[in-house]
């Protein structure tokens, strides 16, 4: 029981740090390749990381833990959905890595990561087992009336998370243009 016990609170020292380091870079590599607002890829002269995309992260983490804590049970469940959500956006990127060497030849060809094994790009096939890894991730919080992500509250967040992200895009093409 302890070492079961013990292993929770390993998970979470783990998890949680890279976590918020992927969601801060996120943020960060959107505002560079400016989708989201400039201020967000500043980075902090001395502590050289992007002090306001970490904040913006905390205030949207804190957020959200007060939900959980005090929310309904409706919110639990989307929760689970934020898994389900995170999925679809890495099985997008599975599905990037599997077309791109065959939709952008010539950049592939002139980039580092440009390997092949038997005739078939290293990163297709990274791509073809990150997404296989994904779906089986996926398929049980699709499927499993317990968790709540399959619900309609979990599909409809889902949805509204994809559309954020596909809005988003639009927007600051036309904000950029200006």
């Amino acid at each position: 029981i302890a070492l079961i016990s013990l292993s929770f609170i390993v998970a979470f020292v783990v998890a949680l740090p890279a976590t918020f380091v992927i969601a801060t870079r996120s943020l960060f590599a959107w505002s560079f390749d400016r989708i989201l607002p400039d201020r967000l890829s500043t980075v902090n002269e001395r502590t050289r990381s992007p002090l306001v995309a970490n904040a913006v992260v905390l205030a949207a983490t804190l957020i959200y833990l007060a939900l959980i804590v005090y929310g309904s049970s409706k919110f639990l469940e989307i929760f689970f959905t934020a898994g389900m959500a995170e999925l679809l956006t890495f099985m997008v990127v599975a599905l990037t890595a599997i077309a791109f060497p065959f939709r952008r030849r010539a950049l592939y060809e002139g980039s580092p990561i440009r390997r092949s094994l038997g005739g078939i790009p290293v990163l297709a096939l990274v791509g073809v087992a990150a997404l296989a890894v994904y779906i089986l991730f996926f398929y049980p919080l699709a499927t499993n009336d317990t968790l709540g992500a399959n619900s309609t509250t979990g599909w409809v967040a889902t949805a509204i998370i994809a559309g954020i992200g596909i809005l988003i895009y639009p927007i600051s093409y036309v904000v950029n243009r200006m």
